[in-house]
């Protein structure tokens, strides 16, 4: 019987079919889309629901998992292996204001309450490198920040909101609150950016067309520059570094980084092309061959590998997928 093939890895080439065949799943499509919540688009459309774009959530209460649209990664996860909350078009940054109309951060903490997990993890940084900094020089040109400053700005916000809303609630932290129920605490690294420059003014038009903004259009190509990949990949790794050393001023602060499993040479490369999609303004890896990576950072919190939903399901998610975007 001919194995069936999803439709993200259609016409892809051979090894890189072989390649997610060996890592046991079938990669669903991991392009932006609000369809059902697949994945998330920036800047966000208004939602009715002015919490959250809450796409997956289930069940686990041992294990909390929030994040921007790059969290999706976990809806390959069984239903009740951990909870997952989405964020659609979060920015790390925008997480410590509590004024913002999103209210991403207020939404956080009080799905926080309510679960009252063992265990924390939070993946954000992505959208703000691979999309907020370019649409920003796009709209400021030089006026913008640069990107070391940029990372500073985003780091500085996104720790703050750390230390006073998640922190405070670690068992033993110090606050001697009643709100104190998380044994680990875990903060993932920004992934290597996988947009070439050529295809980067497809991408952020398209993301800016649907979050219901203009498109834009690259103001010289001096600005571009600015933001080029390999200028991404550096602020990723800036990023990364400072985070890694906030993770180790705490004792039950664990720092999650899949890059070396994702990266050609495990040196903070680019990402391997068996990790992506077909589409070349996606900003996500395929999440169905990265799914593994995550679970060995992730024992502690209760997951292993029977915890991944099975090549069945994944399959059939994806023709349930393939179904709803073809109506």
């Amino acid at each position: 019987m001919q194995k069936y093939v999803p439709p993200s890895l259609r016409n892809r080439p051979s090894q890189d079919a072989a390649s997610a065949s060996a890592a046991g799943a079938a990669p669903l499509p991991s392009s932006p889309t609000t369809v059902h919540g697949r994945t998330g688009t920036w800047p966000p459309a208004q939602s009715q629901n002015k919490q959250t774009d809450l796409d997956h959530l289930s069940g686990s209460a041992r294990l909390s998992m929030h994040g921007d649209s790059f969290i999706g990664v976990f809806a390959c996860l069984k239903e009740n292996a951990a909870h997952v909350q989405r964020y659609t078009g979060a920015s790390a940054k925008g997480l410590n204001n509590p004024a913002s109309k999103m209210g991403f951060g207020n939404s956080l903490v009080e799905s926080i309450q309510k679960v009252q997990p063992q265990y924390v993890m939070l993946f954000f940084g992505n959208v703000d490198i691979n999309i907020n900094y370019p649409f920003d020089i796009c709209t400021k040109g030089l006026v913008a920040l640069s990107g070391k400053n940029f990372v500073d700005k985003v780091y500085d916000e996104y720790t703050a909101f750390i230390e006073r809303k998640i922190l405070t609630r670690l068992k033993g932290f110090g606050t001697n609150s009643a709100e104190e129920c998380l044994k680990t605490v875990y903060i993932a690294a920004a992934l290597m950016p996988v947009i070439q420059d050529k295809d980067l003014p497809k991408a952020i038009e398209k993301y800016s067309i649907k979050g219901d903004r203009p498109g834009l259009k690259m103001r010289t190509v001096q600005d571009v520059h600015l933001f080029n990949q390999e200028e991404r990949r550096k602020m990723v790794i800036y990023f990364n570094k400072r985070l890694e050393e906030f993770c180790s001023r705490f004792k039950h602060v664990q720092y999650v980084d899949i890059n070396p499993e994702l990266t050609r040479d495990n040196n903070n490369s680019f990402i391997h092309p068996q990790f992506l999609s077909q589409d070349l303004t996606n900003i996500h890896v395929l999440w169905e061959p990265t799914i593994k990576f995550w679970i060995p950072h992730l024992k502690e919190a209760g997951l292993n590998e029977n915890s991944i939903k099975s090549e069945d399901e994944l399959m059939r998610a994806s023709r349930d997928y393939a179904g709803r975007r073809g109506k």
